[in-house]
């Protein structure tokens, strides 16, 4: 398939995730093959020179016919989305990240014909083909369509990949004026820019995006960043882009607008200063989508980076050192807050941990403690910095490994086994030093004999441990919807460890999905598969 992101191509085994906002799929919910929608967007050109064919009945319900409009033929938009019903599938339900590029202009059209379907469609019409259940009331059912088609069709346009802002923009003032008369209904009064940032936040990016530097633009990003600014997941990694993207459309638009001096310098300081440190907290097509668009000025703050010199150095920079790995993972250990929003600082201790304020440090301490009074031998220091990082290998690949990413609600349920072996001369670098030779997941009842037998546990003592971690877990910073990572490591002569920690449910949605995650979790050979002695089965792709 020509065209697909990189991040697509990589994995020859990748499967778009379906997603809707505020509902919750079921289970055994599927997305049309990728091999049926490309058939429907081939069809998609020729067709659309003669129209959809004539369509009057279309399904048959309970054993007799539906016939949607009796007296003609069906309306244009849903006869398209009877006539291209893969197409039309796949571009409602699927994560927009997921939409390979060559997909994507047939899937904006597709929503844009479904938006109209749904508008123009009769109640009748749109319960036969099952578009509104039988149990649910219409316009209840039609907003909550409507919002996530129009939702997704925006970030489409958006996308780095298609870049049509001047598109979006009359999309988002319907979405925003429908947003504020929901809320009115329910009696909402709420600050609808904390409630629903990113509805703003796009609508920001398109004002920005299409050149549109006046008082309204400058306006709505001071309400984004206000809002963001003060909410309590301000300190979040999901928040510190929408900060960062804020900060530098304002130093922009002040620039054009030639007012408020000092506030556009203290925008273009931050951002770089930001940038600087975290240079690969932006994915490359975003970045060059930010700060440098052939139809605006240079961007001060790329000006003040360096200029393309800068930008050319980024984005063919191949991977991490570990110093700007660690910066990217820095956060504090309790509430997640990352730099630049808190000062971090490390644990006197292990010297390895980071924390933002001595109540996060006094708080995460019961958590903590054990590992930071072991600090001794070398080989017990390294396997401490190991498992205490915050990197891949202790996150974001255990999180692919539970397929966290597909359903988050399986870190409440399964674990990551790992065996590990110590290799001291492997590397100088600590993240290499621990070697995993083999890995398996499985679901946390089938193996709680083994977790009491490994943390040295009394028979039946396990559920309420796992139970607690779980607690702590999802007590800390309550307010972001996240995912538990659950693993226990082990090896000869090295002690056994449950680590835990927590992923933000939009990190999971932004993120595709590697299932090769074993190749980048060693340097060399990845981890086997792991064969427990009870005979628990793996079920990592057991869903």
């Amino acid at each position: 398939m020509l065209g697909l992101r990189r991040d697509i191509q990589q994995s020859a085994a990748f499967t778009p995730r379906a997603y809707l906002e505020g509902l919750k799929l079921p289970a055994n919910f599927t997305l049309p093959p990728l091999s049926a929608v490309y058939e429907d967007a081939v069809r998609l050109p020729e067709l659309r020179k003669s129209g959809p064919p004539t369509i009057r009945t279309v399904f048959v319900r309970n054993g007799a016919a539906t016939t949607l409009n009796p007296t003609g033929a069906l309306h244009e938009p849903l006869a398209w989305n009877t006539t291209l019903p893969d197409l039309f599938k796949f571009a409602y339900f699927a994560r927009t990240e997921d939409v390979p590029v060559e997909l994507m202009d047939p899937v904006i059209w597709a929503l844009g014909m479904f938006i109209r379907a749904l508008l123009e469609g009769t109640e009748s019409q749109l319960r036969a083909m099952g578009h509104i259940l039988p149990h649910q009331k219409a316009e209840d059912a039609l907003y909550f369509m409507t919002a996530n088609a129009r939702f997704k069709l925006i970030e489409h346009l958006l996308s780095p990949f298609i870049d049509r802002p001047d598109d979006a923009i009359p999309h988002l003032k319907v979405a925003l004026e429908q947003d504020n008369a929901r809320r009115g209904e329910v009696n909402d009064k709420t600050d609808p820019y904390q409630s629903n940032p990113m509805l703003y936040v796009l609508y920001t990016d398109a004002l920005v995006f299409s050149n549109q530097f006046d008082k309204h633009t400058r306006d709505e990003l001071n309400k984004v960043l206000h809002a963001v600014q003060t909410t309590k997941l301000r300190k979040s990694a999901d928040f510190s882009f929408i900060i960062l993207k804020a900060r530098s459309h304002l130093a922009l638009v002040l620039q054009q607008m030639g007012s408020d001096e000092q506030e556009q310098k203290e925008h273009v300081e931050y951002c770089a200063k930001f940038l600087r440190k975290n240079p690969k907290l932006v994915p490359e097509r975003s970045l060059l989508q930010l700060l440098f668009r052939r139809d605006q000025p240079i961007h001060p703050v790329l000006e003040l980076l360096g200029g393309l010199s800068w930008l050319k150095g980024v984005i063919t920079r191949e991977g991490l050192t570990a110093r700007m790995e660690e910066r990217q993972t820095k956060a504090c250990r309790y509430c997640g807050g990352r730099e630049p929003q808190v000062t971090l600082f490390r644990c006197s201790g292990c010297k390895h941990i980071y924390y933002c304020s001595k109540e996060c440090q006094k708080t995460n301490w019961k958590v903590h403690k054990e590992a930071c009074k072991e600090a001794a031998a070398a080989k017990a220091t390294d396997w401490i910095k190991f498992r205490e990082s915050p990197i891949p290998a202790n996150n974001t690949l255990l999180a692919h490994a539970l397929g966290l990413y597909r359903d988050p609600s399986r870190g409440h349920t399964h674990i990551v086994f790992r065996e590990v072996e110590y290799r001291p001369k492997a590397s100088k670098d600590f993240r290499f030093r621990f070697h995993a030779k083999r890995a398996g997941v499985f679901k946390i009842e089938d193996v709680m004999m083994e977790i009491e037998r490994m943390m040295g546990l009394n028979p039946g003592e396990g559920p309420k441990y796992v139970r607690e971690i779980l607690e702590d877990l999802d007590a800390t910073n309550p307010r972001l919807e996240k995912a538990p990572i659950l693993n226990i490591s082990f090896g000869d002569g090295i002690q056994t460890w449950l680590g835990s920690a927590a992923i933000s449910v939009y990190s999971l949605r932004m993120t595709p999905h590697n299932p090769r995650w074993r190749e980048s979790m060693n340097l060399g050979e990845p981890p086997e598969p792991l064969l427990l002695k009870s005979g628990a089965q793996d079920v990592e792709h057991v869903f």
